[in-house]
């Protein structure tokens, strides 16, 4: 039995108390025992409590009055009282006071455990219930989060054949695009912001993303007042609740396109000068001419090809962060129909595997040099997400970073920032228990071409007896090891103070 399912049973009688004690054991309950009131509350503040049989006579309190401390302790305890008569007074005061039921002296000890039992089950389902519910509403408050906070663009609407239905949600990004609020545009579908020449492509685009469930196109959209803003659209279909339905990433490329009439205007003027140049030279002077010509058409195309493969770059990082976007809102859609707490868990969990992978590419497509990137910044957000994500009161736990423009090759940020978010999650979800304090703390420098790292926490040391190299107990310690063999690196577990995993890489 885990330490939730603890019975306290609390008689002045030792034969009872004893007799009692040993029959829960056989059964395999987990027992603790008390003979007077105030024993059994220094009982249940030493361990989480499940269930108390509790005796109305005691020789310091009424049982009675012993409901509320114990409840105060452990809100969620269940309260069987025994009584050695049944009177209809003490019956009711039991349940009043929020006893679930009573026993009477002499106790058929069948009738004990099958009510201590259903007891029990009826508790845990009110606990994995209220786990999912909880759940839950931090899944959809990530959501709304993903959205509200978005650079690009987001809507979600339903789509048959026929087309577009009127838009689910919408997030800020958009509605500031377009002028419209969002109570405005959640009466609206996408043809109402389509520009009138992109109607004739609608019958092809839906049929795209019903035989391959993806579309990626460039539009123009209408804003409130009729201007125009011109877009690229990653569209993803998605079954949600039966019905076919559209998520959208919508990526304002008006700078784009600017920059892209720029370029041509400049190369049309630059090839007119020359040839203007060129036409009013002497024929002697003519070699001389087009071996400037060839020069300046190289330096141009090499200019050119340097520029539009660093746009292209940031391009690549800026889809496939958008493509991570997309997954984290599937899933976010998705989990709403999840009823498992563990399968919730799991799916928070690979949430957050997908958010520190989104924020690097995030980072790289936005950096000045697109080579590198701060390792520091990448370790704030994730330590401050991930506290966000598991609820840490940071006055309980303190999250220190000692690392300071630290820069790593894009090769190296995002396995890193992997094998950081599992060892900080680790450590948050069994270093702590019961809101112990603490401190984590994630340092890093730069010795040559090798990085070193280490992530402590003052908590709970990792048992000794765990092969936590060999683990296969869990998937993050799995996913450390094999991260930091991919790096060809080496991984060391220091127990001394705490729990302490010090990391060696070499960047190529």
């Amino acid at each position: 039995m885990s330490e939730k399912n603890c019975i306290l049973v609390v008689d002045d009688d030792e034969g009872p108390r004893k007799s009692l004690s040993l029959i829960l054991k056989r059964k395999g309950y987990e027992v603790e025992s008390a003979g007077t009131g105030k024993d059994a509350l220094e009982k249940a503040r030493g361990r989480t409590i499940s269930l108390a049989l509790l005796d109305i006579k005691l020789p310091d309190t009424d049982g009675v009055d012993l409901i509320a401390p114990l409840k105060t302790i452990e809100p969620e305890i269940v309260i069987l009282m025994v009584t050695g008569f049944a009177s209809v007074e003490n019956t009711v005061r039991s349940l009043n006071a929020g006893a679930a039921g009573y026993l009477v002296k002499p106790i058929n000890h069948e009738e004990m455990l099958g009510k201590i039992q259903d007891l029990l089950e009826r508790q845990d389902l009110i606990r994995a219930k209220r786990r999912a519910e909880d759940l839950l509403r931090e899944s959809e408050e990530r959501y709304r989060l993903l959205l509200r906070n978005a650079n690009d663009g987001i809507f979600v609407h339903e789509i048959t054949p026929e087309g577009p239905g009127k838009f689910i949600e919408v997030n800020d990004q958009i509605c500031r695009w377009l002028g419209y609020s969002r109570q405005e545009m959640l009466q609206m579908s996408a043809t109402d912001i389509d520009v009138p020449e992109q109607f004739e492509r609608i019958p092809a685009i839906i049929h795209q993303l019903m035989t391959e469930k993806r579309a990626v196109f460039e539009t123009e959209h209408l804003t409130k007042d009729k201007k125009r803003i011109p877009v690229e659209i990653s569209a993803n279909i998605f079954d949600l609740n039966g019905r076919s339905t559209v998520l959208s990433v919508i990526r304002n490329i008006t700078e784009r396109k600017r920059a892209d009439e720029t370029i041509r205007a400049f190369s049309e003027d630059l090839e007119r000068k020359v040839i203007e140049r060129t036409s009013e030279l002497s024929d002697v002077n003519l070699k001389l001419v087009t071996e400037i010509g060839i020069r300046i058409n190289a330096e141009k195309q090499l200019t050119k090809t340097v520029g539009e493969k660093e746009v292209l770059l940031r391009e690549v990082h800026h889809r496939v962060k958008n493509n991570l976007q997309i997954i984290l809102s599937l899933i976010d859609l998705q989990s709403r129909n999840i009823k498992d707490q563990k399968l919730l868990e799991t799916m928070g969990e690979f949430q957050n595997r997908i958010i520190a992978m989104a924020h690097v590419h995030e980072r790289m497509c936005r950096a000045d040099d697109i080579s590198r990137i701060d390792l520091s910044e990448i370790v704030i957000f994730l330590g401050t997400a991930l506290f966000k994500s598991y609820k840490v009161d940071p006055h309980h736990i303190r999250l220190n970073v000692e690392m300071k423009d630290l820069q790593i090759t894009i090769d190296s940020a995002i396995p890193i920032s992997l094998i950081i978010n599992e060892l900080v999650s680790n450590s948050i979800k069994h270093a702590f228990p019961k809101g112990t304090p603490g401190e984590i703390t994630i340092a890093g420098c730069r010795e040559a071409d090798t990085l070193v790292l280490s992530i402590r926490d003052t908590g709970i040391v990792i048992p000794k007896d765990l092969d936590w190299m060999g683990s296969q107990q869990t998937l993050g310690l799995r996913l450390v090891v094999s991260l930091v063999e991919q790096l060809n690196g080496t991984i060391e577990l220091d127990r001394t103070a705490g729990t302490t995993f010090n990391i060696v890489v070499k960047e190529k």
